[in-house]
């Protein structure tokens, strides 16, 4: 009884062992700490994040953040609801910058094959890069769906 007693402490001992190491931070074996960019100052919904509002605080328990760790997650992106200074920005909070304004018009473009038609339409909704959103061509009155492409670009897809 005694041996098995011995045998199970043993092998705890190791499984705790080897959980203390396989849970040690990669950061701290590249050389220290992870960090994240915290905001300086609140922004509003609405509010573009500057670099210059953004600074980076190291991470007190060494963990790798999911979100964060880099510039170019938050830099350049649009507050969804307001943020607070100091505190850590959930990726669900922020969102990509509008390329298109609801309301404003835009050439729209129409590809199948060899066939391509242009024209002007405008978005009945605002959406960034990638997003599909309705929009309502200026002669005919008619809505379609369209891609938001970069330089304010309206793709109509072929179905």
């Amino acid at each position: 009884m005694a041996a098995a007693g011995r045998i199970r402490l043993v092998i705890i001992s190791a499984a705790i062992f080897a959980a203390s190491v396989l849970s040690t931070p990669a950061a701290f074996a590249e050389g220290g700490p992870a960090s994240i960019f915290v905001l300086r100052h609140i922004v509003y919904p609405g509010d573009v994040i500057t670099e210059e509002s953004l600074v980076e605080r190291k991470l007190a328990n060494g963990a790798k953040p999911a979100f964060g760790g880099a510039l170019s997650d938050i830099a350049g992106k649009v507050a969804r609801r307001t943020l607070v200074p100091g505190q850590p920005i959930p990726a669900s909070a922020l969102r990509q910058q509008d390329e298109v304004v609801q309301g404003r018009s835009y050439s729209i473009i129409y590809q199948s094959g060899a066939l391509t038609i242009s024209g002007e339409a405008i978005p009945m909704k605002s959406g960034a890069i990638g997003e599909m959103v309705p929009v309502r061509n200026q002669e005919t009155g008619v809505v379609v769906q369209a891609l938001v492409q970069a330089g304010g670009k309206l793709l109509v897809q072929s179905r």
